[in-house]
């Protein structure tokens, strides 16, 4: 049973009146024209034997001698014979001549005396009977004045019509009625599989949530399987997004328990005993670096949440990559003088390097390179930054005389949170690094390649698109 307040019901009953409509318009409206079609016709015909009859009459009347109960029209005479002739052979029509709107003959008495043409066809009612006239006036210098009106009994021709309209309107009906019936179980069966799909994404829970898929079924309508794909598709985007935030949260923890807890052992170091200025000096220089260290953790790992979770309000502009590279290599001169560590850059040809992108993500890029190429240095080393520019990519690649990365490990560099572990590193990174690079390469479509060899160094190739 139909819900009044329902969607399916609200569909189907709109579509029934819809429907009604048109088809009762159509068929009153068919029923109608034919009507006046058919009444054009008559009309028609009545004129075409009214001109017929009025020059037959006048030319083979002309001068004769009138007697009663003979017709005189000016100088033309016409004999009540000769009108009995012409009288048209159907017994339902009427023939009358009439001059200065006085009908001077007529084979129906019952027509008017008088009449007063407001139109050459129009309606009497004559003896219960509806008859349709046409006027023809006669063009002829002799009779002015003169007017032969033809009529014809329409009463049987217009019940006819009258019926056929019913006959119509009832069909209309009837089809209606089946149509609507027909539409009520095709939609019907087609909400169906929309209930069903409700059905299925109210059993989603979070036990299933992650893997949960609705299906719709090979039969069904290819609208629902577009509107589940669709919401397939939309869990999958929470999914990852839920997945991203329960990630940072648990990173962030992961992250910061260890120079958390340096900061308490320091602290409580501090608190055992009364200490010398020098020594609590050390415990707070002790405490500012890893201060240091959480500062640049959470704010790396701010960076990757935006990346994972802001991918598509992310708009690319052209950007220069030159003035982005000489940017970021303004950003890490700072450490690099820490260090010693000479950054060269070098082009092919001294002009822009254009490319789509986002702008802040590239430098945050190149930071990130060139923060552990110097890091992982040794004192005193260089990096290099060498820019070759082809007809389909921008190549940059980015070299250092470092400690370099175990082959076995280098294809894990990329992961977060992984760190290198056997090489003799002065200063651990975080793991975060080099998973952010990866990430604004994969967003800017760029390919990332990585060389090294322990104790010589490594080099980072980085290719861009062009026409992104």
């Amino acid at each position: 049973m139909i819900k009044k307040e329902s969607f399916k019901g609200r569909i189907i009953l709109f579509s029934i009146l819809i429907m009604s409509f048109l088809v009762v318009f159509l068929s009153i409206a068919s029923a109608f024209l034919l009507k006046e079609i058919s009444l054009h016709i008559t009309e028609d015909s009545l004129k075409a034997e009214s001109q017929e009859i009025l020059n037959d009459l006048i030319d083979e009347n002309d001068g004769e001698e009138c007697k009663l109960p003979d017709v005189r029209i000016s100088n033309i005479c016409i004999s009540e014979e000769t009108l009995k002739t012409y009288n048209p052979k159907n017994k339902e029509s009427v023939l009358v001549l009439v001059k200065d709107n006085k009908v001077i003959y007529s084979s129906l008495p019952e027509f008017p005396k008088n009449i007063s043409f407001q139109s050459p066809t129009f309606q009497l009612k004559l003896k219960n009977n509806d008859y349709l006239f046409s006027t023809v006036k006669v063009e002829n210098s002799a009779i002015p004045g003169v007017s032969l009106i033809l009529g014809r009994n329409v009463s049987d021709l217009k019940k006819t019509l009258n019926v056929f309209v019913l006959s119509i309107s009832l069909l209309g009906i009837g089809v209606t009625f089946l149509g609507g019936l027909i539409i009520y179980r095709k939609l019907n069966s087609e909400f169906k599989y929309l209930e069903d799909l409700i059905l299925k994404i109210e059993s989603i829970s979070e036990k299933n949530f992650g893997n949960y898929k609705i299906n719709c079924g090979h039969q069904c309508p290819q609208e629902f399987k577009f509107l589940a794909k669709t919401f397939n598709n939309l869990m999958n985007r929470i999914f990852r997004l839920v997945e991203n935030q329960k990630n940072f949260l648990s990173n962030a923890a992961h992250e910061l328990k260890t120079p958390l807890t340096v900061i308490l052992s320091q602290v409580e170091i501090a608190l055992r005993r009364e200490r010398k200025q020098k020594e609590y000096r050390e415990i707070l220089e002790n405490i500012k670096e890893e201060i240091s260290q959480m500062t640049d953790t959470v704010k790396k790992l701010l960076i990757l949440s935006r990346i994972e979770l802001d991918k598509q309000k992310i708009s690319f502009q052209e950007v220069d990559l030159k003035e982005v590279i000489k940017k970021s290599i303004n950003l890490v001169t700072p450490l690099a003088e820490k260090e010693n560590i000479k950054v060269s850059f070098k082009l092919q040809e001294d002009k822009s390097l254009k490319i789509k992108g986002d702008k802040t993500l590239l430098i945050q890029l190149f930071v990130n390179i060139l923060e552990n190429a110097i890091k992982y240095n040794i004192y005193g080393g260089s990096v290099n930054i060498d820019v070759k520019n082809t007809e389909q990519e921008l190549r940059v690649s980015i070299s250092d005389t470092g400690v370099g990365i175990p082959e076995k490990e280098i294809n894990r560099v990329f992961e977060k949170f992984y760190t290198v572990k056997e090489c003799d590193l002065k200063e651990p990174g975080t793991g975060i690094g080099l998973s952010i690079v990866k990430e604004i390469a994969e967003l800017h479509r760029a390919s990332l390649k990585i060389e090294s060899k322990l104790n010589k160094g490594t080099t980072i190739y980085i290719a861009f698109k062009k026409n992104l």
